[in-house]
């Protein structure tokens, strides 16, 4: 009966069903994390991704700027890879000329703490969920398919990713994602436009929304028309004298209105053929 109405909690609001789980079950959070991120590794894109696009004008560019994202999915790294661009995450460097920051500030399903290995054959681990904290160093990451499964498999300790839950809270990796908040609000503050593409207004989510709304930098929000119109009322507060740009529609309908706006569109045609 329990597991009937959590199934309905999590279809009602996933964020607040994973607290409950926490808080009831508990035991039951890391298997949870792990299901999720065995989901999002699934994913590939197809050569018709906008994200494939995306990193093919980024590639053809002499673009500067830094990618952040709160999606646990392989296909922004992917993308970028295919076009030969390696993505890096602070504080690691550029290992070529070719190189983009991604920023992770709530982690990702492809990175493991490469110092907490665990194989649980016995059935002796167990923790109490978000109460546990395994802080690590830079994650190793693991894009092939075989090579995580085996991962995933064989070890209890879930990936280094935020849980979907109110407080963003992690078990593995909680430095890496503090670095990654950090970063995050630091290249907030430097730039001069950012888009936001995709997510809904949760100020809970300090980490995200108190950079956004102490940047000086021009505004671009992108997420539909509803989630637009939350936009314009928090922004009405939290940033009245700052400008911002807000689209109606979604990523698809939008992008190339958004690359215009980071100024890639201009440099399109530049590298040669």
């Amino acid at each position: 009966m329990l597991e009937h109405r959590m199934a309905d909690e999590f279809r009602r609001d996933f964020e607040a069903a994973t607290q409950i789980l926490s808080e009831t079950k508990p035991f039951d959070i890391a298997p949870l994390q792990k299901a999720m991120a065995e989901y999002f590794f699934q994913f590939e894109p197809q050569v018709t991704n906008l994200y494939i696009k995306l990193a093919t004008m980024i590639s053809n560019s002499e673009w500067t700027g830094r990618i952040a994202t709160l999606n646990y999915d392989r296909l922004l790294a992917l993308s970028l890879i295919s076009q030969g661009i390696q993505p890096f995450c602070y504080p690691g460097n550029p290992s070529t000329q070719a190189s983009i920051e991604l920023c992770l500030p709530h982690g990702c399903s492809y990175m493991f703490s490469p110092l907490i290995r665990t194989n649980n054959s016995a059935g002796t681990l167990a923790f109490l969920g978000l109460q546990v904290r395994f802080a690590s160093g830079q994650p190793e990451t693991i894009l092939d398919p075989s090579m995580f499964r085996h991962r995933i498999k064989s070890d209890d300790i879930p990936p280094v990713m935020s849980y979907f839950e109110p407080l963003k809270r992690t078990t593995t990796g909680g430095d890496f994602i503090r670095t990654q908040r950090q970063r995050f609000s630091e290249i907030i503050e430097g730039a001069e436009k950012v888009a936001v593409v995709g997510i809904q207004v949760r100020q809970r989510d300090e980490h995200i929304w108190e950079p956004l709304k102490q940047t000086n930098a021009e505004i671009l929000y992108c997420s539909g028309k509803d989630s637009g119109e939350e936009y314009k009322k928090w922004s009405s507060l939290a940033r009245p004298a700052k400008k911002n740009k807000v689209l109606g529609g979604y990523f698809r309908e939008e992008f190339d209105e958004i690359l215009s706006f980071i100024g890639l569109q201009k440099f399109e045609s530049r590298k040669e053929p």
